[in-house]
């Protein structure tokens, strides 16, 4: 017999369906069909099945206005500082018929929540002369800051931002090392998240995140 392989995205996932199919031309029937998600931090691909992630509790759409017909809040990545509390979620609906992207979440007490798209949140850079002046209050990494000029034109340019001051940093490398800890829980364990990440195309340098390359390359050398 040969097998087939056929891939469907669908909202944000990707729907792995084996089809057995016999000599003759006719229907193949469906052998079985694996869903495949891509987290919105490291970029690596998995199955919820196996993999277990948590979900936001109900009372996180009360909270968050923006989220109130989500059907499935999945977190990754969470850190509090101060007055704010931070989250890096992903929301799927059932019937959704396009890719499902990160989000990067502020709330501040007595304030409505303050989103960013994640993959933006985590492109910080430290500034080479490092920051001027005195630390900053909390802010969502990467909200309101100026990307380059050639993002706009070239969809292959590296896009990032400067952080704004040592609170800005602290808070987005606070996210990242809770998502590793969050990533090593839904995988079983340290050693198990590690067969994932710490490999040579999973720590490939990235442009666009070179903090979270920095964080995980951490983690991989038993440095974190």
């Amino acid at each position: 017999m040969r097998f087939g392989r056929a891939l469907i995205l669908l909202s944000g996932f990707t729907l792995v369906v084996g089809l057995r199919l016999g000599a003759s031309q006719q229907k193949a029937p469906l052998r079985s069909r694996e869903v495949i998600v891509e987290d919105p931090i490291f970029g690596l691909q998995y199955q919820p099945s196996v993999v277990k992630y948590d979900k936001m509790p109900p009372e996180f759409k009360t909270r968050c206005a923006d989220f109130k017909d989500a059907a499935n809040i999945w977190l990754y990545a969470h850190f509090n500082s101060r007055d704010s509390e931070y989250w890096i979620v992903m929301t799927t609906n059932p019937g959704q018929d396009g890719d499902s992207f990160g989000t990067a979440v502020r709330r501040k007490k007595g304030f409505d929540c303050q989103l960013e798209e994640s993959l933006w949140a985590l492109s910080g850079v430290v500034p080479k002369g490092g920051y001027n002046g005195a630390d900053s209050d909390d802010l969502l990494p990467g909200v309101d800051a100026e990307p380059p000029k050639e993002c706009n034109a070239d969809p292959n340019a590296i896009c990032t931002y400067t952080l704004r001051s040592a609170r800005e940093e602290t808070i987005l490398r606070g996210l990242i090392k809770d998502a590793i800890q969050r990533a090593s829980k839904a995988y079983g364990s340290e050693q198990e998240f590690k067969k994932k990440a710490c490999v040579p195309s999973a720590l490939s340098p990235n442009a666009n995140t070179p903090i979270v390359h920095e964080e995980l390359q951490k983690f991989c050398s038993g440095l974190s």
